[in-house]
């Protein structure tokens, strides 16, 4: 599990967030903020690290809805 995964997990964020994390001179990974509704306009860091890991704005946007709608349960597509 990442610290960002980890974070997430222990400040109940169900669907989506942004992780601002730092890394020190020896490598170490050191969380800075959480940011539990960050910005969706398709030019934003949330959007940017999604496209780093081959995602599109609308994969994202996608990805929001359909965990929206599990933790819901709703069967509407």
């Amino acid at each position: 599990m990442t610290l960002a995964d980890r974070a997430f997990k222990v400040m109940k964020i169900p669907d989506f967030a942004r992780a601002d994390i730092r890394l020190a001179k020896d490598g170490t990974p050191y969380l800075i903020e959480v940011n539990p509704l960050p910005g969706l306009r398709p030019i934003s860091p949330l959007i940017t690290g999604a496209e780093a890991k081959g995602l599109s704005y609308n994969d994202v946007i996608d990805l929001i809805i359909k965990s929206a709608k599990s933790r819901y349960d709703i069967k509407v597509d």
